[in-house]
Formats: structure tokens, C-alpha cells, sequence
């Protein structure tokens, strides 16, 4: 008997042990990094440290329910009766643009809570001002998608 017909009755050639042992937990380790990758939430996602800074609302880009924020001075904005803007500051606290019923702009100060992927303003009184859940957030976009008022 020849050895090569030995090891090719075992299943030892190359293509055999790559196809029947290799090959297989190949596709398992994909299969378990998709899954895994795919169940990330958007606080794994980012850093809270992206989120310190200046962001003005680009409403030219929102997405239907989805706000988009880009940083100050990250690019030139049309003309706009109004553009909501945050500060988000690494104390906690925020500063935020609102406009009155009267069409005048004012800002406001009051802090802010990141529970995972929820972000909620909290005004001066301790009241909550708004609640957003972060879509995505990189160093220049912030898109939001708002869950109360």
C-alpha cells in the first residue's frame, strides 16, 4: 500500500483536514461575530468624551424621526429661523438654546444624563426638558431621535 493512498483513506491530505476540521470553525468564529457585532448598543458604540462640545441641529439632514447635530463650527449653516444647540459639558452640566413662543432665542442651563444609549436634558428646576435616544455619535455627527419632551 502507498502512503499516499494511506493518508488519503484517513482524511489527512491538506484539502481534507482543511475542509473537515479548519473550514468549519472558520465559519463558526464569523458566525459568532456577526451575532456578537450586530447586538451592540450605541453606548458601546462611542465614547462619552465624543459628546463634550458645542452641537447645532442640521434639520437639512434629518433623517425622518432622526436629528442630525453637527459640532460648532464644523461646517456653514444656512439661514434658519431657528437651530436648536447643546453644550454638553464634562461635569455634567449643559447649556441649551430654546426658542419662547414669542420667536426669541434664549439659552438655558440645566445638566444632562447618559444612561446607556438615552440622553435626558434636565432643566435649572430639576424638571426634565427633553429625552433622546443616540442613534450614532462620532466627532462629527451626533444624530438623535427624540423620546419626550
Amino acid at each position: 500500500m502507498h502512503l499516499g493512498s494511506l493518508t488519503n483513506n484517513l482524511g489527512l491530505t491538506n484539502q481534507g483536514i482543511f475542509m473537515k476540521r479548519i473550514f468549519p470553525l472558520i465559519l463558526a468564529a464569523l458566525f459568532i461575530y456577526s451575532c456578537s457585532s450586530s447586538q451592540r448598543t450605541a453606548s458601546e458604540e462611542f465614547s462619552e468624551n465624543l459628546l463634550y462640545g458645542s452641537w447645532i441641529h442640521s434639520f437639512e439632514e434629518d433623517n425622518g424621526s432622526e436629528k442630525v447635530f453637527r459640532p460648532a463650527g464644523a461646517k456653514e449653516f444656512g439661514p434658519a429661523r431657528f437651530r436648536k444647540t447643546y453644550e454638553f459639558r464634562k461635569n455634567g452640566n449643559c447649556v441649551y438654546l430654546v426658542l419662547s413662543s414669542r420667536d426669541k432665542h434664549y439659552t438655558e442651563e440645566g445638566r444632562y444624563e447618559l444612561d446607556g444609549e438615552e440622553l435626558q436634558i434636565i432643566n435649572i428646576a430639576g424638571k426634565e426638558a427633553e429625552r433622546y435616544r443616540i442613534i450614532s455619535l462620532s466627532r462629527n455627527m451626533l444624530k438623535l431621535k427624540l423620546l419626550g419632551k
